[in-house]
């Protein structure tokens, strides 16, 4: 059975980084889906350059694995803007999918509906990319849900429930696809609301470097993996404790999650690194 597991960002780079993850991990290019808002026209200009310059393959600024995705370009969104599309979504949206709702609702709650989300939800996403945030979007089966959810909450998506509520506080009563776009001077004032928030508080992963180097030391110098292999254990750890998902569970509760995340791009190595890999996630959130 098809799902469909859909995430929203702040930040373009943010999601980009989750769509490269997922295709280490696995997963096909032609199930995933990114849009972003384009107020500013600054994806635009990159689309026309892999036109004109490079191939789609080179990315031209997005990254070799967002210019590979099918059916890159920009599209105008009713309500929303100039969006940039990439992967199934975007073929839907150029090709008007929902054309008949679409002064309704507009193209982009149209073409989440038609990929089997609730219209509910399509309704919020949609708000959240008119408000400058970046959707990326996986078509995946039931069994592997969980696994494609595992890797985007890695990245901190926003909780669209509690997102939601803070447009509610300021007089949001739905989706309008007749409302105007937003500019890129709200959109800038929007995610300074949000900018003190979530893992921005944290120390960037260079600053535990030596005590991670002395954790290696103490624990793993004389097994055969180097500090440059343990390295991205003590970095994945470090991720865990950054997500909101997961910042407040215990090792318990989080270690069959990381488990399984981990084991999906490094298989039969879990044993070798967790210990690692715990060290990272207990740094950042003070827990043994």
């Amino acid at each position: 059975m098809r799902e469909t597991v859909v995430a929203l960002f702040d930040e373009f780079g943010t999601a980009q980084n989750v769509v490269e993850d997922l295709v280490d991990a696995g997963y096909l290019r032609d199930n995933i889906s990114l849009v972003a808002n384009d107020a500013a026209g600054q994806y635009a200009q990159q689309v026309e350059r892999v036109g004109e310059d490079v191939t789609a393959g080179e990315g031209a600024g997005f990254g070799a694995v967002i210019g590979t995705l099918t059916g890159l370009g920009v599209a105008l969104i009713p309500g929303i803007g100039p969006v940039l599309a990439a992967g199934p979504l975007a073929a839907a949206l150029f090709a008007g999918v929902g054309a008949v709702v679409g002064a309704a609702t507009g193209g982009l709650v149209a073409g989440l509906i038609d990929a089997g989300v609730p219209e509910d939800d399509a309704e919020y996403y949609a708000e959240g990319v008119r408000r400058g945030g970046t959707l990326v979007i996986v078509q995946t089966n039931d069994n592997d849900a969980q696994r494609v959810e595992d890797v985007i909450n890695l990245h901190d998506p926003v909780n669209i429930e509690h997102r939601t509520g803070e447009y509610r506080k300021g007089g949001w009563t739905g989706y309008d696809s007749k409302s105007g776009p937003y500019t890129s001077e709200q959109i800038a004032a929007e995610r300074q609301r949000y900018e003190s928030t979530g893992s921005s508080k944290f120390l960037p992963f260079e600053t535990y470097g030596e005590d991670f180097h002395k954790h290696y030391e103490t624990n793993f110098a004389n097994t055969d993996f180097s500090y440059d292999q343990y390295l991205p254990a003590y970095r994945y750890g470090y991720d865990l404790g950054m997500s909101d998902t997961y910042r407040d569970y215990d090792w318990v509760r989080l270690e069959p999650v990381a488990q399984r995340q981990w084991e999906a791009s490094n298989p039969g190595t879990w044993e070798d690194f967790k210990a690692a890999i715990r060290e990272g996630w207990r740094r950042l959130t003070n827990r043994l």
